[in-house]
């Protein structure tokens, strides 16, 4: 197997992020084994890519932005130093979830709320037509919920809370194996996205954003990592150990194309929100965890300075971090905490001082030993580790498929979280000012 398919398929196994959807696990099985196989094909058969005419990320110069945040832009503040928001995540459970999670942090909605709505999917309701599919809006209920997007963030800021969305124009589709084929004339493609065939699909949804005239956070992406990785090619559908050419496919020849893509499309959906108006998004960017940590992976093309969009669009980054205190639960992908997160942090500050976020955060168990002591360490951590933000992964999908057991599995569990969360460093709203109002 080639480095890559050995990597992406580590990736998906231990990442909810790769495993969404209807019917996800046949999905993904096939999946699996379709890039296995492609990535084992492409490292028996293919020369070294070309990589001569790429530059080190420090010596280039990033394009300048073709937009400037409207000036009464309203965003989510990072908390101040030493202050941390602690927030929930779900997939498939977030209404009934929200309302378990409230009562386990003692009547307390958590400030920021995270889950996934990808473009692509099944839209019974609510959605708009592109080309013959019809891709999911902030109308179309959550996947596997009755509530939209729309209605859980107008509830959220009634609470002083916001909801954190993984809008994700990738996700779906690419986890098809006719994605890495062609075989799926109708797939959302990295080319559709960048030459417009979207735009009116994403005015759409900007609309609707805007409409609701409270703060929502927004990522174009999932983990940005999968969008990076196979953006590569003429196609852009291709990895950097299987195209012929890392940086001469696509744009300036001197940046890698994958991570050059995603940065473009980051940038195009920013810019068409800004047109429409939507002042009211906190725009963020993350990865999978483990970023930068060589144990994890090969990230020769993907250190941040070449996929970041820039300051100019990028409110918040950070990554994912799932993490175990036990050690016999570590591995090349699963460490402590600070294996999950100190590379990338420390490669995220050489290009830019945004707050750090991570949306998806779990401890990792079996389920038979309490957790209480990873989350006493965790929430006494955090507020001097560099993290502004974390929401906490608690659902069935999870606990049942990536080995992370619900919070209160154990008692002990709802009482360190809960002492935790008293803590000052812990506020219980989050802050939205307007640039005129942010000192910092």
């Amino acid at each position: 197997m080639s480095p890559a398919g050995e990597t992406f398929f580590l990736s998906a196994l231990r990442c909810p992020t790769y495993m969404r959807g209807h019917g996800w696990s046949v999905r993904f099985l096939v999946f699996a084994a379709v890039a296995v196989g492609l990535s084992a094909l492409a490292g028996c058969t293919s020369s070294p890519p070309d990589a001569q005419s790429c530059r080190p990320w420090a010596e280039l110069e990033r394009p300048a932005p073709t937009s400037a945040p409207p000036a009464n832009a309203r965003k989510v503040r990072a908390p101040g130093p030493g202050a941390v928001y602690a927030g929930f995540y779900s997939i498939g459970d977030v209404e009934q979830g929200l309302a378990a999670f409230v009562d386990k942090s003692g009547e307390r909605t958590p400030p920021v709320v995270f889950t996934f709505h990808d473009w692509g999917g099944e839209a019974e309701a609510g959605g708009f037509d592109v080309d013959g599919r019809t891709l999911r809006t902030l109308d179309t209920p959550l996947e596997g919920e009755t509530i939209t997007p729309a209605e859980l963030a107008k509830t959220l800021a009634n609470d002083g809370a916001v909801l954190a969305l993984a809008w994700d124009c990738l996700g779906y589709y690419a986890l098809e194996p006719g994605y890495f084929l062609g075989l799926d004339t109708r797939t959302i493609t990295q080319a559709a996205i960048l030459d417009g065939t979207y735009d009116a699909y994403i005015e759409h949804v900007a609309a609707q954003v805007k409409a609701l005239d409270v703060p929502v956070m927004l990522s174009p992406f999932g983990e940005f990592g999968l969008a990076s990785d196979f953006g590569y090619g003429a196609s852009g559908a291709e990895t950097a150990e299987s195209t012929t050419s890392v940086c001469d496919a696509y744009g300036d020849p001197a940046w890698p194309d994958g991570p050059e893509r995603t940065r473009d499309i980051y940038r195009h959906i920013v810019d068409v929100f800004r047109a429409v108006g939507a002042d009211n998004v906190t725009w963020f960017l993350y990865t999978s965890t483990g970023y930068m940590n060589e144990a994890v992976g090969d990230f020769t093309w993907g250190h941040p300075g070449y996929v970041y969009p820039g300051d100019e669009y990028v409110d918040w980054i950070g990554q994912s971090l799932y993490f175990s205190d036990d050690e016999a639960m570590h591995n090349d992908d699963v460490g402590d905490l600070a294996y999950a997160l100190d590379a990338g942090l420390s490669a995220w500050r050489e290009v830019t001082e945004r707050p750090f976020y991570a949306p998806e955060f779990g401890i990792a168990g079996d389920g038979t030993a309490s957790l209480a002591s990873s989350i006493e360490a965790a929430l006494a951590a955090l507020p001097a580790s560099g993290v502004s933000a974390f929401t906490y992964a608690d659902a069935p999908l999870f606990e049942a498929f990536f080995g992370l057991p619900r919070l209160g599995t154990h008692d002990d569990e709802l009482d360190a979280w809960a002492e935790g969360l008293a803590d000052d460093a812990y506020p219980a709203q989050v802050t939205v000012t307007a640039p005129a109002d942010d000192d910092a």
